[in-house]
């Protein structure tokens, strides 16, 4: 069956590095807006019916850049 929902996900991001290689850190929370239960059923990290947070960590490289 389907279920639909809404999200809102506000971020942080920071940037931090050299010409072409940079390091990234993104943090942010997802808050359901639209049919929230549908939402807590079909994620399963989703507990305590609460905004989740998220924390993400990556390397970016830009090729070819002057």
């Amino acid at each position: 069956y389907d279920q639909e929902f809404v999200l809102f996900e506000p971020v942080f991001t920071m940037l931090a590095g050299g010409k072409n290689l940079k390091g990234m850190v993104q943090a942010g929370l997802t808050i359901p807006v639209v049919n929230a239960d549908a939402y807590f059923g079909s994620d399963s990290f989703a507990f305590l019916n609460a905004p989740i947070f998220k924390l993400n960590i990556g390397v970016s490289y830009a090729f070819g850049k002057k």
